[in-house]
């Protein structure tokens, strides 16, 4: 209901005025007051404010007054002074509560307000968790619209005040759920990534078909939690994750047991009976069964019991002893089979040795061979080790009795040295020979090492020491240093010359960390007087003195931190210096209202120079440091910074596009945004010479890919010319010769103003019309270029082949060669540009050249091979992943596993800018001899196909 009393008769009577003749008959001080606390009352009454119906007690409390009102006016007054003091007093007090229930209207309006007002915070106070999606953002965006519409600015009821409150807990539940499917999603997001890097991982111990299984339980689950519009979906695409993370595990340790184990299957159950090789063979065929049926476990266990197997367990122990000799000794077999040692026992032949062993187990039936092979291994490895030592030794000691240190020793010493060469000799060379019995004759007790060792080990150290000397010579000649090491140097000589070893060992090791360190002093204070000679400021300190000073104690080894520091002062130096003059600079470019600035600077430099003046010269710059922070010479500062920074930022890429652009044109284009910066930061206009290096920073890419492009443009468009003119017809009807040579006119007329993009897309036009003429081309040049004893083939094998051409090459070998990479050129327009390309730079290469012929003369079928960096991507390639291995059947590593250059599957790789082109000679085409392209592919040695780029220089 409210306050609600317009047009009532209460108004009406409130608002009434005396007439006059009350005015007349009651004219009095009572009247007077009674009819002035009418109007009070009314005025009061009018004051308070409206109210919502569901102010219970506010109601009853108005409804009262107003009663109480209407009987004042309908009560009769007597016309005496007290009756009409008493009405007046009984309104007054009216007054009172018209007036309270005012203020307690106000307070109650101004409690909902606060109350209102917190309602709002407590509203917005409620925000989306960090890494909620629009939908979800959405969603509180509209709960908080719900709330702020129950919140009226004005008319606000105690029920909008309830509702929102409750509004609000929906609101707190909804980022609460909000929150955890964010969490939900994010951990989802985070296991997809873990899992796909596992998988991909992985791979290359997963035969094709398991890890195509995989991958799809992979789609399958990402695609569950790609649909999840809730924390519940998303946990179940994790939960789905972690299957396929377990599975991949699982099928990953399957496929590196299989690897280890069913490759030499045969080899195992060749060493079993008949009927275990059949039990054997089917563990296998299981193992392979459950695998296809993705049960890795049970297929695993299944390998597990074939390697359990006793008849396969000294096999087993054979092979794995194999690898530990191939490992401990593999290198040094190698070494003496090829007598790469001199004096290797002449009777000793590793490869038939070993044949001989691995002979007697392999393809036999009996595990007891594999045991006698297994110790014949470890006999065999001991005694290649003992050849190995006695071979080193022997030469050691035959190197050292035709020395001159061999004279130093007794004639005794000598004659037990001379003959203990020729008995372990005759040892090592018989029939067998014994190398273990040799090497005994050449070590102690037979040798007295210590005799040998000391002579040789003092004659060493007087070599190193002579060594230093002579370094030191050439460093410092006659400098206290050197003149001080040459006296140490001859008095151990003499007491080397007159045989007193001991006192000569003493004496040479004593010098030698000094004669490293004099040398090391030397070289160091000559960098160092350098670096202080480059230095042609004024003033500046003499830093090598306490260096110096030091060093002429001999104290070399206590020098060198004493120069660094020295330098380290002369940087500070300079630096301090350089401030010095940027802050001249600055004073120049702040305007003379700067008088704060200006006298802080005067003050810091003051400091500064105190500082300097005592030799503090790194103080003295951190005394200028705060200049920076002066809000006057921020944005100078920054300005100077930033152009600074980018200069040096862009010199190398300006420098090298600048260097390779080919249109004089565009590389003044380029040129004049260079200068001009320079020319404005020269000026102190360092803003504007900034706004000139971003221009020209946009201008480089395009450059450098307009330099690239238009050399392998002008490259194709060379040779399309030339066929041409040797009658092979590549043009059309449309594309003429003048018509492409226009596409490249009009490329370099755009260059030339620094229209790159539109240089680009002339390129671009031109190639994409060249592709087709260049198909033709290439397989003319296959079909027709080549002679009687050279066959082109690049087409064939690395242009007009697919994808699947490419991965069949590695997965079989064929066509032959064998090969991990199967690579090919995008286009016949890239493979034109190859062949060009090395077609110039093998006419001035090192060595052979294409130029050359029969008049060099050029050795029959004599090949090289040019590789070109093009700058841009041409060519693509299937790369092999996962060897295939089998046991070999012939040669020194028969029974042994090993590679086969054909791999279970290839992936695609693209992106490779480099290409290679093998040429070959052929003596016999014509009286000159003929260079002929034999073939030409995209070079994918050392290709990063993450980062886009080789990792390792284009080789020569």
């Amino acid at each position: 209901m409210g306050k609600n009393d317009q047009g009532s008769a209460l108004k009406r009577v409130l608002n009434r005025s005396l007439g006059i003749t009350e005015k007349a008959m009651w004219y009095s001080q009572e009247t007077v007051d009674l009819d002035d606390a009418y109007q009070r009352l009314l005025t009061a009454y009018d004051n308070i404010p409206d109210f919502d119906d569901d102010w219970v007690d506010i109601q009853g409390r108005h409804d009262t007054l107003k009663k109480a009102i209407q009987n004042l006016e309908t009560t009769h007054v007597t016309n005496t002074p007290k009756a009409r003091t008493d009405h007046t007093e009984k309104i007054e007090a009216q007054i009172l509560v018209a007036q309270q229930l005012k203020v307690d209207i106000d307070n109650e309006v101004k409690a909902r307000a606060k109350r209102r007002t917190q309602a709002l915070k407590d509203c917005a106070a409620v925000k989306a968790p960090a890494g909620a999606d629009d939908a979800q953002r959405l969603r509180l965006s509209q709960q908080r619209q719900k709330i702020n519409a129950l919140l009226p600015a004005t008319d606000l009821r105690e029920k909008h005040l309830t509702q929102a409150a409750q509004e609000q807990v929906a609101l707190i539940k909804l980022a609460k759920e909000i929150t955890s499917e964010v969490s939900a999603r994010q951990a989802f997001d985070q296991r997809r990534q873990a899992v796909t890097v596992a998988l991909k991982a992985a791979a290359q111990d997963l035969e094709g078909g398991v890890e195509t299984h995989l991958q799809g339980l992979l789609d399958a689950a990402i695609l569950t939690g790609t649909n999840a519009t809730d924390a519940k979906g998303w946990k179940q695409a994790v939960t789905e994750l972690d299957a396929v993370a377990l599975k991949t595990s699982q099928a990953q340790a399957y496929g590196v047991q299989y690897e280890r184990l069913s490759k030499l299957a045969l080899n195992y159950t060749n060493a079993a009976p008949p009927l275990k090789v059949a039990s054997l063979n089917q563990l296998i065929t299981d193992a392979q069964l459950l695998a296809a049926g993705h049960d890795y476990v049970a297929a695993a266990q299944k390998l597990a019991d074939f390697e359990a197997d006793p008849d396969t367990q000294d096999v087993k122990a054979f092979y794995a002893r194999l690898a530990l000799f191939r490992a401990n000794v593999g290198a040094k077999m190698a070494v003496l089979q090829k007598k790469s040692i001199a004096n290797t026992p002449a009777n000793l032949k590793p490869n038939d040795e070993l044949q001989a062993i691995k002979n007697a187990c392999i393809g036999h039936a009996t595990p007891t061979d594999y045991q006698n092979a297994t110790a014949a291994l470890g006999v065999f490895e001991q005694r290649l080790l003992d050849s190995h030592a006695y071979a080193l030794r022997y030469n050691e000691l035959h190197a050292f009795s035709t020395s001159p240190d061999f004279a130093l020793l007794a004639p005794s010493e000598q004659l037990a040295i001379t003959q203990a060469l020729s008995q372990a000799k005759g040892l090592a060379d018989g029939n067998p020979g014994n190398p273990g019995q040799a090497l005994s004759k050449l070590q102690p007790p037979a040798i007295d090492a210590a005799k040998v060792a000391q002579p040789v080990a003092v004659s060493k150290l007087a070599a190193q020491v002579q060594g230093l000397y002579n370094g030191l010579l050439a460093v410092a000649p006659g400098s206290a240093a050197e003149l001080y090491i040459k006296g140490l140097r001859d008095a151990a000589q003499i007491e080397f010359t007159g045989k007193d070893f001991p006192a000569a060992e003493g004496l040479f090791t004593t010098l030698l960390p000094l004669a490293r360190a004099a040398l090391l002093y030397a070289e160091r204070l000559k960098e160092a007087e350098a670096a202080v000679l480059a230095v042609t400021l004024s003033g500046k300190p003499d830093v090598l003195k306490a260096a110096t000073d030091k060093a002429a104690t001999h104290a070399y080894g206590d020098v060198l931190p004493l120069i660094d520091a020295g330098l380290k002062t002369l940087d500070d130096f300079v630096a301090y210096r350089a401030r010095l003059s940027d802050l001249a600079t600055l004073k120049t470019v702040l305007p003379l209202s700067a008088t704060e600035a200006l006298a802080q600077i005067d003050e810091a430099l003051l400091e500064a120079d105190g500082l300097a003046k005592a030799g503090a010269y790194a103080d003295a710059l951190s005394a200028l440091e705060p200049l920076a922070q002066l809000p006057d010479l921020e944005g100078p500062l920054q300005e100077i910074s930033a152009y600074q920074q980018q200069r040096q930022a862009m010199t190398g890429p300006y420098a090298a596009t600048i260097k390779d652009l080919p249109v004089a044109e565009a590389k003044t284009f380029l040129q004049k945004f260079w200068d001009d910066a320079d020319t404005l930061a020269g000026q102190r206009k360092h803003k504007e010479a900034l706004k000139k290096l971003t221009d020209l920073q946009g201008h480089l890419p395009l450059a450098s890919r307009f330099t690239a492009e238009r050399q392998g443009a002008q490259a194709v468009n060379k040779s399309l010319i030339d066929l041409d003119a040797a009658g092979k017809g590549v043009y059309t009807v449309t594309d003429t010769q003048v018509v492409m040579s226009k596409f490249l006119t009009d490329a370099d007329a755009a260059a030339k103003t620094g229209g790159f993009p539109s240089a680009l897309k002339k390129l671009s036009d031109f190639r994409d019309k060249a592709k087709v003429l260049c198909r033709v081309a290439a397989v003319a040049h296959d079909t027709t270029e080549g002679t009687s004893n050279v066959h082109p083939h690049s087409v064939s094998k690395h242009l007009n082949v697919t994808d699947t051409d490419k991965e069949t090459r590695v997965t079989t070998g064929v066509p032959p060669p064998p090969t991990q990479a199967a690579s090919s050129f995008d286009d016949a327009e890239g493979w034109m540009a190859a062949r060009e390309a090395a077609t110039e730079k093998g006419k001035t290469r090192a060595g052979y050249k294409l130029t050359d012929d029969n008049t060099t003369p050029v050795p029959h079928m004599t090949s090289i091979a040019i590789h070109v960096e093009h700058h841009r991507p041409i060519g693509s390639a299937m790369i092999g992943v996962k060897e295939k291995t089998a046991p070999k059947q012939s040669g020194p590593n028969k029974g042994e596993l090993g590679g086969n250059s054909t791999y279970e599957r290839a992936v695609k790789v693209s992106g490779y800018t480099r290409s290679t082109s093998v040429f070959r000679f052929d003596a016999h085409a014509g009286a000159q001899g003929k260079w002929v392209l034999l073939t030409q592919y995209p070079y994918t040695d050392s290709w990063d196909p993450e980062r886009g780029c080789y990792t390792e220089p284009l080789p020569n």
